[in-house]
């Protein structure tokens, strides 16, 4: 009877354990969350994230899906790896797993420690191991080296690994080719193929903000003198490169002239980077402030004057 209830005593001790490393992981996450959207907001670079590996009929892609997450154990690096866990600004969730679509089923076929360092790697491949041991982490789901992840719905986009640089500043990039699979408990329930070949880049080599002011007419810009007159827009540009969308969102100036010549100098320039993702061009918003100052004038002048 007191082995029973000491027994009893341990699982609720395991059950509160389990419950406080929930409670943490879930803080931690919504913070990094909150940071991420913080980081996306204010367009400060965030490090790119390690994706995860899809092996399609031999053919390996990559995906932006953490189908992991939704397992109903947390996994954490060091739980998977040990001495060998770590964890990077690359790979906060410290490891890559890799998929794989067979017969219509989704299966986790392993989960590497490719967000360590080399010699992480290295010291875990000469102890003779290749990622984190699924049978023990899946003991009642293991089969012939894999795990049929049943737990998993939700939609995964297949990239092929072939992109380009499609916009000057922005990182962002478009592959060639997409396809995304519907799951429904581990099950594909439709596939969807994407052709993204008409993405193009960006002709300008690092910004355009040089020609916007080039094609300034400053002939028909008054001496300003001391005076500094900010126009402020976002614009965005279609299916071929031209800009045929401007919003002015800010002026120093009521004077109208300011504005119309800066409509005039982004409205139809061209050589702006198209961006195709799941098959549909995708309109990026730009968003810059024109400065009409005389050092400007001088800079640009009349006989830069870009028609």
């Amino acid at each position: 009877m007191k082995t029973i209830e000491i027994q009893k005593e341990l699982s609720i001790i395991d059950i509160i354990d389990s419950i406080f490393f929930r409670v943490m992981h879930i803080k931690c996450f919504v913070i990094s969350f909150l940071i991420f959207s913080f980081l996306s907001v204010y367009r400060v670079s965030a490090t790119p994230q390690i994706p995860e590996r899809l092996v399609i009929d031999g053919e390996t892609f990559i995906m932006q899906a953490w189908p992991l997450y939704k397992y109903p154990v947390i996994f954490t690096h060091d739980m998977l790896f040990d001495e060998y866990s770590c964890v990077s600004t690359g790979c906060y969730r410290g490891y890559v797993a890799t998929w794989s679509i067979e017969n219509d089923s989704l299966f986790l076929i392993k989960i590497g420690n490719d967000c360590c360092a080399d010699e992480h790697k290295l010291a875990m491949k000469e102890a003779g191991l290749d990622g984190a041991d699924l049978s023990l982490l899946f003991p009642e789901k293991y089969r012939n080296g894999k795990v049929f992840a049943e737990w998993v719905t939700q939609d995964l986009l297949a990239i092929s690994d072939k992109y380009g640089l499609c916009l000057d500043y922005f990182e962002i990039y478009s592959y060639d080719k997409e396809i995304e699979y519907i799951i429904k408990n581990g099950i594909v329930q439709e596939i969807r193929n994407y052709d993204n070949s008409n993405s193009k880049k960006s002709s300008f080599n690092k910004t355009f903000i040089d020609d916007v002011y080039n094609r300034i007419d400053w002939e028909q810009i008054p001496e300003l003198n001391d005076k500094k007159i900010r126009i402020s827009m976002t614009f965005s540009a279609n299916e071929d490169g031209f800009v045929d969308s401007v919003r002015i969102y800010r002026s120093d100036n009521d004077d109208d002239l300011y504005k119309q010549a800066t409509l005039n100098a982004i409205l139809n320039m061209g050589g702006f980077g198209v961006y195709y993702k799941k098959g549909e061009v995708q309109r990026l918003v730009h968003d810059i402030t024109i400065v009409f100052s005389s050092e400007n004038r001088e800079k640009y002048g009349q006989k830069n004057f870009l028609p």
